[in-house]
């Protein structure tokens, strides 16, 4: 089932009596038109999992998860052509498997909203936290060096220039 929630942001529903747990995956896509937005929009999804203003530290993040009977949660960036996908996505334990039937759905909603619209953000200027985001910065480099090592990656890159015509500048 799919909800128009307003213009451009869909709700899909794939009800599922298969599992005991249900998955939220949150998808925001924009057309990319420089390798700086595409930067810009990794670090970003990057920084977003590490910390919120409730959840300051990734420590803080997964005592959250914890209290929500070990829900599961990351984020991650794709890119299909020059559109890129920055990802949110959570597992947790449906309610009838707990005790007390205590349903999550609402809780688990709650952190979504802190963690991807409330970022943590310092000082005066409400600037994002500095050591994190260097730490994220500097995450994202070693990754982009390593992907020659990672032969998968190295070759989905290299199919990915040959595939679009507009590949990012």
């Amino acid at each position: 089932m799919r909800i128009e929630l307003v213009k451009g942001v869909n709700l899909n529903i794939i009800p599922s009596k298969q599992f005991k747990t249900t998955r939220i995956f949150i998808s925001f896509i924009k057309n990319i038109e420089s390798k700086k937005e595409l930067a810009e929009r990794a670090l970003l999804a990057n920084y977003l999992e590490m910390c919120s203003q409730n959840y300051p530290t990734q420590i803080d993040i997964a005592r959250k998860l914890s209290q929500m009977y070990g829900a599961s949660f990351g984020s991650s960036v794709d890119r299909r052509g020059n559109y890129q996908l920055i990802n949110f996505s959570i597992d947790y334990i449906e309610g009838k498997y707990l005790v007390g039937n205590e349903d999550l759905f609402s809780e688990v909603i709650e952190f979504l909203k802190e963690i991807i619209f409330n970022p943590l953000k310092v000082g005066e200027n409400k600037n994002f936290d500095e050591e994190t985001f260097t730490r994220q910065k500097n995450n994202t480099i070693t990754y982009l060096k390593s992907i020659k090592e990672d032969k998968q990656a190295y070759a989905t890159a290299k199919l990915r220039k040959l595939y679009f015509d507009n590949e990012i500048q």
